[in-house]
């Protein structure tokens, strides 16, 4: 079983694509948490709401 889970963490290490898409999807979390912080300056949410907005 420990061979099976290193085998696919090696093949993940060697697989750009997945660099590729997990930095695009860090991007995109960065851009959405600025996005969702401008929109509450021009009309501030409290609470749950506020918390459920960047989720």
């Amino acid at each position: 079983m420990k061979n099976l889970i290193r085998g696919h963490i090696y093949q993940l290490k060697k697989d750009h694509f997945f660099f590729g898409c997990l930095a695009f999807s860090f991007i995109l979390l960065i851009v959405s948490i600025r996005y969702s912080s401008l929109e509450s300056a021009l009309v501030p949410v409290m609470g749950i709401e506020s918390l459920i907005g960047h989720f």
